[in-house]
């Protein structure tokens, strides 16, 4: 999803002293039991997870099996069945995999629960209690975040840290040589900025802006204009408007909407493209478009060219990250209230 650098979050294991970058002083996965690891949007907690994951398999400390929850929640298999039917598993049996559960060191890793919506919540709740009952050998992550902290066992609570000003300005230098350095500088001396950089999603947003524009205030201001430069690169813009018209942010703001409204942050591929069908015909009837781009296109050309992506089987669609999703959905509410006004400023 967003640049990739040798540079390690800090998980911290709460009781424990203060870490220093992961992942050689974080917990150790197989060995301190079931791990609940919680923190606020954006902050990095399926790279923490990751993480954890990639030293706990260089220390030989456990065998990670990470499950995206808002993916799993889109399909009808179990979660065993999801494990099973990636290639890395083929020619094993759900036997198989229960038979090197019932030992110590295979450690489920569950992504997102804060993401799923009431039925999936459900749903997943009584698999994942199953599992611990038939395999208590097994160890047990999930992360979330503090707002959504109902997950369905007790673990060890770790936090991921904000980012320090050391590991800012080696993520700034990995990304964007003396240029991010400039700007991870500059915005230390920007209040409402400075505070933001703290946080993964923000800060590589930020590197990702194009150099000489001017330098955003605002959280809302780092990702309207992350979005606004990544749809003008020449490889994104003249496929989307051959698709969309332009018009696509209409269809973005809907699929927020849509998964918004379901509690989710993945949106099932019939769903999506009802949504896409459905701003079709707003647009036809508003006059802006005379032909209906087919909901299949526009869903490719999204993926392909946006911050929308496809994934699992039965494919499902998500935004690159919530973040994202909010501030669509956010758009589309602001301007829904401004018509009104304007509706009733005509009367």
């Amino acid at each position: 999803k967003w640049h990739q650098t040798p540079v390690s979050l800090m998980p911290h294991l709460t009781g424990q002293p203060a870490p220093r970058p992961a992942p050689t002083s974080g917990p150790s996965l197989g060995t301190v039991g079931d791990l609940v690891v919680v923190a606020p949007p954006g902050t990095g907690k399926s790279s923490a997870l990751f993480q954890l994951a990639e030293a706990s398999i260089r220390a030989n400390s456990g065998t990670p099996l990470i499950i995206s929850l808002s993916d799993w929640s889109t399909a009808s298999f179990t979660l065993v069945e999801a494990i099973l039917r990636r290639p890395a598993f083929s020619g094993f049996t759900e036997g198989d995999l229960r038979a090197v559960a019932d030992r110590p060191g295979v450690v489920f890793m569950f992504d997102s629960w804060n993401e799923l919506g009431g039925e999936a919540r459900r749903r997943a709740r009584v698999e994942i209690q199953t599992l611990r009952a038939e395999l208590p050998a097994a160890s047990f992550v999930a992360t979330t975040r503090p707002e959504i902290s109902d997950v369905p066992f007790d673990g060890q609570l770790v936090t991921v840290l904000e980012l320090n000003e050391q590991q800012q300005m080696d993520i700034a230098r990995e990304i964007k040589g003396d240029e991010g350095v400039r700007l991870v500088d500059e915005a230390w001396r920007t209040p409402g900025v400075r505070e933001l950089i703290t946080t993964p999603l923000y800060l590589t947003a930020l590197l990702s802006l194009p150099v000489g524009q001017p330098f955003p205030r605002t959280k809302e201001e780092v990702l309207r204009r992350f979005v606004k430069a990544h749809e003008r690169l020449a490889d994104h813009t003249d496929p989307l408007r051959a698709v969309t018209h332009g018009l696509h942010p209409e269809f973005l703001c809907h699929l927020a909407v849509t998964a918004t409204r379901a509690s989710n942050t993945s949106i099932t591929e019939s769903d999506a493209r009802r949504s896409v069908s459905m701003v079709d015909d707003f647009l036809v009837a508003d006059g802006l478009l005379t032909i209906k781009p087919q909901p299949s296109d526009v869903l490719d050309a999204l993926v392909s060219h946006h911050l929308l992506v496809r994934s699992g089987e039965p494919a499902s669609y998500r935004f690159h990250h919530q973040q994202f999703q909010e501030w669509y959905a956010s758009n589309y509410v602001e301007r829904t209230r401004l018509e009104s006004v304007n509706d009733s400023a005509a009367l």
